[in-house]
């Protein structure tokens, strides 16, 4: 029988730091690997609920707010929440909108490719899964 502190992982082994090469104009971004309880809480928050006409309730997710909450969640540096960031890409309030506007449509498919490898998702199919 495995010893209880078997199971315990320090914090710091749980936000491993990568850096990702995005874009040639740009510098490495930074990310950090997300826990379980970190994507729950995103796909909470990307998780509405509305009353059918029958009087069911029905869960609707977002999947652009699920998203954008990875990017928020994950992207260490640069802080995209910065104002003068978000003022230079005119988007002020939309940390996720900031990475949006910093990458071409090709690396910002990229990134978030590779960003939800990172987190353990190999294939598009596991992500629309977690989004479920």
């Amino acid at each position: 029988m495995a010893n209880v502190q078997d199971w315990f992982i320090e914090p710091a082994e749980l936000h491993q730091e990568v850096e990702i090469k995005a874009s040639d104009k740009l510098p490495a971004i930074k990310v950090k690997e997300l826990t379980g309880e970190d994507l729950n809480r995103i796909q909470r928050s990307a998780t509405n609920k509305t009353r059918s006409k029958s009087g069911q309730i029905v869960e609707n997710s977002d999947s652009s707010k699920f998203m954008d909450g990875l990017i928020t969640e994950s992207v260490v540096e640069p802080n995209l929440s910065d104002n003068k960031l978000q003022e230079h890409y005119g988007t002020i309030g939309d940390p996720a909108g900031t990475l949006r506007s910093m990458l071409s449509a090709g690396e910002y498919g990229n990134f978030m490719s590779k960003l939800q490898e990172i987190n353990g998702f190999d294939e598009a199919e596991e992500v629309e899964k977690a989004k479920k």
